[in-house]
């Protein structure tokens, strides 16, 4: 197009859709994007008693996803790659304390958090309408803690059933922000 400089070294625009069509025009690139996801999960029961009237169990998670991102241009790293890093695990104890009366408690505990990994701590300076460069990207990060608790007991009697129970939640949320960190 009229009015485009080449640079010695810069790669050229191939994508007539984005730009003004006179003096700037988009380029597109084919980028390698690096994905994992892992999950480990793990259980046990035992039984306190030989007769099964007393009997744990703990059961864990953990996670560690990646997601990378594409470059700024090519040649670069990712932008941005997203990391989920979420766990959590239960623990519950069921006692039969007698034929017809069951109480179970269970505590579970979960964490989701997750991850943008930016690739700059550095000022940024733009130009109206051209991208810049290299990526200005900041990181940020946020993890969710939960702890739940719940008990239930049973009581059957004859024909009848009596049953009740509680539940206990307690939330947390963090959250951190590089986003404003640095002068624009």
């Amino acid at each position: 197009p009229p009015g485009l400089a080449i640079l010695q070294g810069y790669p050229m625009p191939n994508d007539p859709t984005q730009g003004d069509g006179i003096n700037t025009s988009g380029y597109r690139f084919a980028a390698d994007q690096k994905r994992h996801y892992n999950t480990s999960i793990a259980r046990i029961d035992y039984n306190i008693t030989a007769d099964g009237r007393h009997i744990v169990f703990w059961r864990g998670n953990l996670q560690s996803d990646n997601l990378g991102g594409s470059p700024q241009f090519p040649g670069q790293p990712p932008s941005t790659s997203l990391l989920d890093n979420s766990r959590g695990f239960a623990a519950g104890y069921t006692t039969v304390l007698s034929p017809n009366k069951v109480n179970t408690f269970h505590w579970g505990f979960t964490r989701q958090g997750g991850q943008t990994e930016g690739v700059s701590q550095q000022p940024e300076v733009t130009l109206s309408g051209l991208d810049s460069p290299m990526s200005f990207s900041r990181s940020s990060s946020y993890h969710v803690p939960v702890n739940n608790f719940t008990d239930d007991f049973s009581w059957t009697r004859g024909s009848h059933s009596i049953q009740f129970g509680g539940n206990l939640r307690n939330i947390d949320n963090y959250r951190l922000s590089y986003d404003n960190s640095f002068p624009s």
